[in-house]
């Protein structure tokens, strides 16, 4: 008994203590806010319980229970801006809260979040540094430049508007609609930059990777009915960003215990089945998870890559009837030859307003003058992009993508050999940045449209943005060696 008391994990066997290890470690340097915690556990696991039982919709629980707990953490964030990404992922994750708008689109909690966070550090530089300042990155001249364009495009494409095109035929809220569209554009930008600029702890990178994979834990338990609950938001890229966290933890993080790993891979593998097999046809549920799969095997060995190359091939070759005759063929049928008359149809508006587009969820109104029974969305945020903020919007978020792109595959050869959660987050943030600038020809999955996603598309559209954001803060805090005989640059 004594022996108990004094180490009580002396009494369990080898394995299981090194496999336990790190929660212990996380409690016991973290045990004075254990409470925080415990609040946690009685959202995601006690509300839907006790919604089950009382009769009642677990999703207004979760929501009541969810308010005190975020006015309590606004109270301890504005002080500590930093955690504001982390709140704002894990409202986006879990909390299925939003407001109405009086239109069919609903004001969710990560889009509300996000104006407070993003509101609060500009009224900072404003009131109080007096200055307006920014972390030096690539993405800053770009991303400022579409937020530019996007108002702008608000009042040009008022004053240029087709007289015939009279919003009151789409909406007597048209002009709130547009500026909550340029709002939800802005604001996406707004917490890439917000990541960027406050964000120098890795720990809590580790807690945002926690959140996707126990997200990713109780998504895919519930896709296979081992859970009755739907208790994530997993829709969007949320399953590319999964597959790519667990994947790159196993193949560049040596230090994670092999007992860790085999789970990691489980999620991975699931939630591929699931979209591959499964839910094969829906293309931007399994294509990104493919995309990044290959980045990540690419950036760990070519010989490993071209293995997987070579296992993905047969495979598809042995089921060749299946993909490329029942799902291309219903792929091309249902979805390419829409897509196809939707961007024809789109450019008959978009090819008169080429430089500044027709604004923010403008291209609607004259679909609904035009073509009101012919009308179709584009499920294309390039095409969207251009339509809505002509082409130096679209080449700004071009720039935007180019520059990032560019920047993570240096920070990634730069921490190449480190083979910890660094490399891992590297290669993780640079394979979803290069399959989200793929994904954006096959949906609204970086800028959420109005009229399709709704602003209601934010909740799952800022998982994206908020781990894209990873490259240039890695590249501020592991900046490149001086070469020799060069001066060296000092990094604040």
């Amino acid at each position: 008994m004594d022996r108990l008391l004094d180490d009580p994990l002396s009494l369990l066997p080898g394995p299981i203590v090194k496999l336990l290890w790190p929660i212990f470690q996380f409690l016991g340097r973290y045990r004075r806010n254990l409470w925080v915690f415990g609040v946690l556990v009685v959202v995601l696991l006690l509300a839907p319980m006790l919604g089950v039982l009382s009769g009642m919709n677990y999703l207004y629980l979760v929501a009541a229970l969810a308010v005190p707990l975020t006015i309590a953490s606004l109270y301890f964030v504005m002080p500590r801006p930093k955690y504001g990404p982390v709140i704002i992922l894990f409202a986006a994750l879990f909390i299925p809260l939003s407001l109405p708008t009086g239109t069919e689109s609903r004001l969710v909690d990560s889009f509300l979040l996000t104006l407070f966070f993003v509101g609060n550090w500009l009224a900072k530089m404003i009131f109080v540094d007096k200055k307006f300042s920014l972390a030096p990155a690539p993405a800053n001249k770009p991303l400022l430049g579409f937020a530019a364009i996007t108002f702008f495009s608000i009042i040009w494409s008022g004053l240029l508007r087709d007289p015939l095109a009279d919003p009151a035929n789409l909406s007597k809220k048209f002009v709130f609609v547009q500026i909550a569209s340029a709002l939800t554009m802005v604001m996406l930008p707004g917490v890439f930059l917000l990541v960027v600029n406050y964000i120098r702890d890795i720990r809590l990178f580790k807690w945002m990777v926690a959140l996707v994979l126990v997200g990713g834990v109780l998504g895919i338990a519930f896709r296979f009915r081992f859970f009755p609950i739907y208790l994530v938001n997993d829709d969007g890229l949320f399953t590319m960003w999964v597959v790519v966290i667990a994947t790159a933890l196993v193949l560049f993080n040596n230090n994670i215990f092999w007992g860790w790993k085999v789970p990691l891979l489980l999620i991975a593998g699931g939630w591929v089945y699931f979209r591959f097999v499964l839910q094969v046809w829906w293309m931007a549920g399994w294509l990104p998870s493919i995309i990044v799969l290959a980045i990540l095997a690419f950036m760990r060995s070519k010989k490993l890559f071209a293995v997987v190359l070579v296992i993905a091939a047969i495979y598809v070759m042995m089921n060749s009837d299946y993909y490329f005759g029942t799902v291309l063929g219903n792929e091309t049928n249902e979805s390419g030859n829409t897509r196809m008359t939707a961007w024809e149809m789109n450019w008959t508006v978009t090819g008169k307003h080429l430089l500044f587009g027709t604004g923010p969820a403008g291209y609607a109104v004259y679909y609904m003058s035009y073509f009101p029974n012919n009308a179709m969305a584009t499920h294309n945020n390039v095409i969207d992009i251009l339509a809505q903020t002509g082409i130096f919007g679209l080449a700004f978020v071009f720039w935007f993508f180019i520059t990032l792109i560019w920047q993570g595959y240096k920070v990634c050869v730069r921490l190449r050999g480190r083979y910890d959660f660094v490399e891992a987050l590297a290669n993780i943030s640079f394979a979803g940045s290069v399959a989200c600038l793929v994904m954006m020809m096959f949906g609204d999955w970086l800028f959420p449209f109005t009229y399709t996603q709704t602003i209601a598309g934010f909740d799952y559209v800022v998982y994206s943005w908020l781990f894209m954001a990873v490259i240039p803060v890695l590249d501020l805090m592991f900046p490149a060696e001086p070469k020799a005989g060069a001066p060296a640059v000092a990094h604040s």
